[in-house]
């Protein structure tokens, strides 16, 4: 024979529990995602514009104004 399992009904108070509890991780969670896509971005923009300098400054030492017979 067996026990027949009694069901509590959801209190209030842990349904708000449950529920800001999951709003905070979802919230923390958000904020880590979005720091990480900004540093990402950061880091693409630092590589592109050292490239850019490079490929000016390489420009300007072949076009050297001061070489003489030009």
């Amino acid at each position: 024979m067996s026990t027949p399992s009694i069901q509590r009904p959801t209190t209030t108070a842990f349904f708000v529990q449950a529920a800001l509890s999951f709003g905070l991780v979802f919230v923390v969670s958000s904020a880590f995602t979005l720091a990480k896509c900004v540093r990402d971005r950061q880091e693409v923009e630092e590589v592109t514009n050292r490239v850019d300098k490079a490929r000016i400054d390489k420009l300007l030492i072949e076009q050297d104004v001061f070489k003489p017979g030009v």
